[in-house]
């Protein structure tokens, strides 16, 4: 699900659909766009591959944003996706196996459980 998940009517359905297509021990991988970084993500060479001026710019945002409590911006035309909403949309029947930092793009990689 390349950028297309923020942009659904209906997240959790799509993501259970992924789950029941998927055969045990198939994987997903989704690619979501306005993402907030964690602090944790800022020593993760992913989060850096887009290039230092980039990765500077958002750890900038990251702090504006603490201090002023505003959320984090998003799209006009997306849907916010946390990785809490993942999780419950996907069980019991996927589990996230890895996320990462693809620039300014965060992967989610869901693997259907073998059940």
């Amino acid at each position: 699900m390349f950028w297309s998940l923020n942009h659904v009517a209906d997240a959790e359905r799509a993501v259970q659909e992924a789950a029941r297509i998927l055969r045990p021990g198939g994987a997903a991988l989704l690619v979501l766009e306005d993402m907030q970084p964690r602090w944790s993500d800022i020593v993760e060479r992913g989060f850096w591959s887009h290039g230092r001026r980039r990765a500077l710019k958002t750890i900038s945002q990251m702090i504006g944003h603490a201090v002023s409590g505003r959320p984090w911006p998003l799209q006009s035309d997306h849907i916010r996706v946390g990785p809490d909403d993942l999780a419950k949309w996907g069980a019991p029947n996927l589990a996230i196996t890895e996320r990462v930092w693809i620039g300014q793009y965060l992967t989610y990689n869901l693997v259907r459980n073998a059940s």
